[in-house]
């Protein structure tokens, strides 16, 4: 940094001609552009793979639900098992839906 006679004046005329660029605004403008796409980019791949792992554990626990009542409900009660199935069969096709609609 420069001290003495004149110095204060040069280092407004640095940043004078630093602001009258016409050139700098529109470049930080994309700079600054560019980096917020890259941060959308990342934070809209993470959330994918967390809807994602999430939608997998729904898969799962529904599948746990269908092959864990069939063996019980089956003997004890065939029309809660047929609700069970109808309403689990709804659901793993919504949750394909959505699984299709995250990897378009």
């Amino acid at each position: 940094m420069e001290y003495g006679a004149g110095s204060d004046r040069r280092r407004k005329n640095i940043i004078g001609n630093a602001i009258e660029h016409h050139d700098l605004f529109p470049k930080y403008m994309r700079d600054c552009r560019a980096r917020l796409k890259v941060v959308a980019d990342a934070l809209q791949t993470g959330l994918r793979e967390a809807i994602q792992a999430h939608l997998e554990v729904f898969g799962v626990t529904l599948d746990l639900i269908r092959d864990e009542n069939v063996a019980t409900e089956s003997e004890e009660n065939p029309q809660l098992r047929m609700c069970l199935q109808r309403e689990i069969h709804a659901a793993r096709e919504q949750l394909e839906r959505i699984q299709e609609a995250m990897t378009s």
